[in-house]
């Protein structure tokens, strides 16, 4: 893994940059649907924390912070059975060299053209890798109904790199270790951070509510884990 690993790092970071983009612009289409589910909990007339219907044993510090709940749910489904090579549709018996082959020609590949059927850089496994995703996030989301094409396009953008991400796991011969985290699980900053950069610790306590984004364990090397904290006082 010593020779993929810089590679896989530089891919899952454009994934996740990619992630986000398409989190927000979900966020953003659907902002003002998801006011009907959300409650605001008064205290002292101010509100102290937001719940959403769609996560119900969730606490948010702040409305706007429900965008990090829509990508959690949203990874949740893209990342399911990442660590599996089943999932690229190849023979997990396969050699690693040919994942390689494979990740080198997708990468001139435009995801538009690779769910075509019509187009030479048709790529039948990638086409049936983001159909799954998408009934995966429609199933799990079913208030997520609209898909204008900026957003299927920011979607399909994700999704080549997380596959792209996905090829180099399936490569690589000592494998990559996904690190997930369950709510209540202790917050350590040596395998996760913070979701909200910008947030203010005081007003949260040193435990996991959500994850954003797994992180991965490699073999000389940690991506962390994206968390969001427990806000105090709810």
């Amino acid at each position: 893994m010593l020779t993929l690993e810089p590679l896989f790092k530089e891919t899952f970071s454009v994934a996740k940059s990619f992630l986000k983009v398409f989190s927000l612009y979900v966020f953003e289409l659907n902002k003002e649907s998801l006011k009907n589910h959300y409650l605001c909990v008064q205290k002292d007339k101010k509100v102290s924390s937001v719940r959403m219907a769609p996560l119900p044993t969730t606490v948010f510090l702040h409305e706007h912070h429900i965008r990090y709940g829509i990508q959690a749910l949203l990874n949740e489904a893209i990342f399911d059975g990442f660590d599996k090579v089943s999932c690229c549709g190849i023979d997990p018996n396969a050699e690693g060299w040919i994942f390689l082959v494979e990740y080198q020609c997708f990468c001139m590949v435009a995801p538009m053209d690779a769910i075509n059927p019509m187009n030479e850089s048709y790529n039948r496994e990638f086409h049936s890798f983001c159909s799954k995703k998408l009934q995966l996030m429609k199933d799990r989301s079913p208030w997520l109904s609209e898909w204008p094409d900026r957003l299927l396009e920011s979607f399909l953008e994700a999704m080549k790199y997380v596959w792209l991400a996905h090829l180099i796991v399936c490569a690589s011969v000592n494998g990559v270790h996904i690190l997930q985290f369950q709510q209540w699980s202790p917050y350590d900053s040596l395998v996760m951070e913070v979701a909200d950069h910008d947030h203010d610790a005081a007003s949260f306590i040193d435990r996991v509510q959500f994850m954003l984004c797994p992180g991965f364990e490699l073999q000389s090397s940690v991506i962390k884990s994206e968390v969001y904290l427990i806000p105090k006082n709810t």
